[in-house]
């Protein structure tokens, strides 16, 4: 078959690409699983592959009812009837059609559809030219096909057209008594042939998926004939004599097809018609009454067919026109009261997200159906066209005549069995044995962070689900309470994830609930454990071979409160060359109990107090790794496995995290828990703050505006305020301040050194200067680690004790000296310091009237100069 079109030309690549794309999807999720006779049930369109929003869809809901009523008076039960059935709960709401008065209409509610095509797909649209194109998918083969009408185009060999038919040569007819043309008079039978018609016009075809994607067409006549224009053709069932007769002297001459004046043709295209386009909304339509939806007029006779509010132009009270609700627009949700037997489908209606091939820079208008199947499209005709688009030809494939309609009844699903195949869903949790803190804070929590994973089984990606959790407690606080009650407790929990998305396969939640949750919930707050589930409901979309799936799971979660806890010790060398624990650190502020704040070089002891013994076989780790210590270290650690108590050395860089976790078990439940501290390595530094409030205070800088509308309080960290003649005195406040005590400090008031002390880290003054004087105070300070410690991290843990060497820290801040508040300031020993200290402390009000009494006087003074030097104006005056 000779191929008028070559891929390479008209874009056959770009098309066959365009079957690859995410095309407008759907699926449907119903809000029950199992329904009966009277539920109301509600079903969520989830359309997906549109490049508008959910507003802009036009949904068109069907719902087929056993022994269903012709509702447009057509003699049919079909699909207009259905959509109607589920349009008119669409339109009216809740409205009831028994309250209505249909003698009068005071409300203006119609709506013209966009675009507005009639309701058999006639009219063209008006406006943008996106709108007189529309597409379907053929979902068996992914490609797109654009529902326009052509023509077949056959060309001869000088390019004009021609209407070929199928012919073929019919020989040895015997005509008899033919005349001879060069024998003039003398008459013979002849036996000749002749081109006969097979009585069928030739087709142009394009079939199978090469000639399709390749837009390659070529001439189908029936087994035998062939395509011809022109030339001496008889028709079919002409006889032998009529053709003798028809040929006369002819007959002696060779008239096998083609004739001399006809044309073989072999190859043809084909070309859209001027009024190709044959698209339509998938409205429903109350034929009955001679109306139309989406035509911009809807009165009284469509208010009734419908059975929405004449005076009311949004029955359903979402916002929208009674006549946008019946075309659907934005109509994502369906709800209606159930009936035995009931199908539901949709059918969305909107611009995709796939340009045209068209010069309009548009997007194709396409539907997706609720089970994305229409084996209308699939078994229909296919053909094309080619389009000059800037200068470059195209080629866009169209389908033959085709009613969308015919599609709706393959996709319409059971709600009450349709979705209810089941996703397997499966949960799983971590830390295995998470601790709940009943005294944390807003602030401050030691509790464990609980993460539950839900997995389908099958799944591609978690982005196809929808996934909702919710967090449950035991009815009487055992893995197995009675009657299989769990009760949602979801708002006791105060930091968790989002508990509800798409794609949303894992929730976290933190253990912080107090003594008093545990009361309100569990009857008590003094339980060894508690048990808690995570809940999850999974639900799918259907696809084009299955309907849509949901499927739920959850995993029970055992948890105790925090009891023990791992305190952090500074060390210090025995006797023998060995760590021992010295003084406590981090017990201090919420923060530091969170955090403990390390210093590089510093060894740091840890243990759990187990004064009674209830705890037992100990696993030490540091950053997920053994924490190892044995004899030679400590006599606190064991040769032969874990103790309460570990040594680690603080490496690494600052702002590095220290996780050190311990595993216990409890010798009276057999509980295993696990136990963490988190330790943050710093650089050592030093601030001076007030030791008394009262005598010296950080100075007021303003206030700030937080976002939440509240103010807060600026101040100075480097300058302090003080009164004349007080006595004050400053801290040097360390970070992290365990290390005071092996840190020696000096200070300086105005660069004369205050002496030199181990560990005295407070300086005193007594403000003896005038107010407006300023006293510079400095500490400067210097952190080194015993030599026992040095040696230590040499001989255990291979670090220099070059690395270990002395920290040099600085700090410096002002003080400010005010004016002793209780000292009378006299106008007569200081009038300039009165005046100063009169006008600062004016209100603004009073401020103004003496600024605007002063400028009255200066005019008056002003115009009394004038007048006095100024006589003769007195006088005309």
């Amino acid at each position: 078959m000779p191929s008028l079109l070559t891929p390479e030309d008209y874009g056959a690549e770009a098309n066959a690409a365009q079957s690859k794309v995410r095309t407008p999807e759907m699926s449907v999720v119903f809000d029950k699983l199992s329904m009966r006779s009277g539920d109301a049930v509600s079903a969520n369109a989830i359309a997906t592959g549109f490049s508008v929003k959910e507003s802009e869809l036009y949904y068109t809901w069907y719902l087929k009812r056993l022994n269903g009523k012709d509702l447009d008076s057509d003699g049919d039960y079909d699909e207009n009837d259905w959509k109607i059935e589920a349009m008119r709960y669409v339109a009216k709401g809740s409205f009831e059609r028994q309250d209505a008065d249909y003698s009068r209409s005071t409300d203006s509610d119609g709506v013209k559809a966009v675009p507005h095509w009639d309701k058999d797909g006639d009219n063209r649209a008006s406006g943008d030219d996106q709108d007189k194109y529309c597409y379907i998918q053929d979902y068996s083969t992914g490609r797109i096909y654009e529902l326009t009408k052509v023509d077949s185009v056959f060309k001869k060999s000088d390019s004009s057209t021609c209407t070929p038919k199928c012919v073929a040569t019919k020989e040895n007819i015997l005509c008899p008594n033919v005349e001879d043309p060069d024998n003039l008079g003398i008459f013979n039978d002849v036996t000749t042939n002749a081109c006969v018609s097979s009585g069928e016009e030739a087709e142009c075809v394009s079939e199978g998926k090469e000639n399709i994607e390749n837009f390659r067409a070529s001439i189908d006549c029936p087994t035998g004939t062939t395509a011809v224009c022109g030339g001496n053709v008889f028709s079919n069932g002409t006889s032998d004599g009529q053709i003798c007769s028809s040929l006369g002297g002819g007959a002696y001459g060779d008239n096998s097809c083609p004739t001399s004046s006809g044309e073989t043709i072999n190859s043809c295209t084909f070309k859209k018609r001027s009024d190709g386009n044959y698209c339509k909304h998938l409205f429903a339509q109350p034929k009955g009454i001679g109306e139309e939806t989406g035509d911009e007029s809807f009165g009284l006779k469509e208010e009734e067919f419908w059975g929405t509010d004449p005076n009311n132009n949004s029955t359903a009270n979402n916002g929208k026109k009674d006549e946008e609700n019946v075309m659907g627009l934005g109509a994502s949700v369906f709800k209606w009261t159930y009936q035995a037997g009931d199908e539901v489908g949709v059918v969305a209606e909107g611009l995709s997200a796939i340009p045209t091939k068209h010069d309009n820079s548009g997007y194709m208008r396409m539907w997706a159906f609720s089970k994305n199947k229409c084996s209308e499209v699939d078994e229909a005709t296919k053909r094309f066209y080619i389009e000059s688009v800037f200068s470059s030809q195209v080629g866009i494939l169209t389908v033959d005549d085709i009613d969308l309609d015919d599609c709706l009844e393959e996709n319409l699903i059971d709600p009450s069995g349709g979705n209810g195949a089941v996703l397997n869903v499966g949960v799983a949790y971590d830390p295995q044995n998470p601790i709940n803190d009943p005294e944390s804070t807003a602030t401050f929590s030691r509790g464990d962070t609980v993460r539950a994973n839900a997995t389908v089984e099958g799944a591609v990606s978690n982005s196809d689900y929808l996934f909702s959790w919710t967090i449950e407690a035991s009815g009487d606080n055992t893995a197995a309470p009675a009657n299989d009650y769990w009760k949602d407790v979801t708002n006791y929990f105060n930091e968790h994830s989002y508990l509800e998305g798409i794609g949303l396969s894992r929730i976290d939640f933190k253990l912080n609930l107090s003594n008093g949750d545990l009361r309100e919930i569990f009857g008590t707050d003094d339980a060894e454990s508690y048990y808690i589930r995570a809940k999850v409901r999974v639900d799918e979309g259907s696809d084009s071979s299955a309907t849509a799936r949901v499927g739920r799971s959850s995993v029970i979660i055992r948890f105790s409160n925090l009891g023990s806890e791992i305190v952090p010790y500074k060390v210090s060398v025995d006797g023998v060359g060995k760590l021992q624990l010295s003084n406590s650190i981090c017990n201090g502020s919420e923060a530091n109990r969170e955090v403990c704040y390390v210093i590089k070089d510093e060894i740091i002891g840890i243990t759990i107090p187990d004064e009674e013994g209830d705890l037992t076989d100990f696993r030490w780790k540091l950053n997920g790794v053994d924490l190892m210590c044995n004899t030679n270290i400590s006599s606190a650690c064991s040769g032969s496995g874990f103790t309460d108590t570990a040594f680690f050395p603080v490496t690494g860089a600052v702002g590095d995290i220290i996780e050190v976790t311990a595993q216990v078990r409890e010798v009276d439940t057999g509980t295993t828990k696990e136990i963490k501290r988190v330790f943050e390595v710093i650089e050592p530094y030093v601030v001076i703050k007030t030791k008394n409030a009262t005598t010296a205070w950080n100075k007021k800088l303003g206030f700030f505006k937080n976002l939440d509308g509240s103010v807060t309080e600026d101040v100075s960290a480097k300058i302090f305020q003080t009164s004349q003649g007080s006595q004050t005195a400053f801290v040097a406040q360390f970070y992290p301040d365990f290390i005071v005590a092996n840190t020696s400090i000096n200070w300086s008031v105005n660069g004369v050194p205050q002496g030199e002390s181990q560990g005295g880290d407070t300086v005193d003054i007594s403000v003896d200067q005038p107010g407006g004087s300023i006293y510079n105070l400095d500490v400067n300070a210097s952190y080194m680690q015993s030599n026992e410690i040095r040696k230590a991290l040499a001989d255990f843990w291979g670090l220099s004790p070059s690395a270990s060497g002395e920290k040099e820290m600085s700090f410096s801040a002002q003080i400010e000296v005010l004016e002793n508040e209780y000292v009378a300031i006299s106008p007569f020993k200081n009038p300039k310091l009165f005046m100063a200290n009169l006008f600062s402390n004016l209100p603004e009000k009073a401020m103004f009237l003496v600024k605007l009494s002063i400028t009255v006087i200066m005019l008056l003074l002003v115009i009394g100069i004038i007048f006095s030097v100024m006589p003769d104006l007195k006088k005309e005056d």
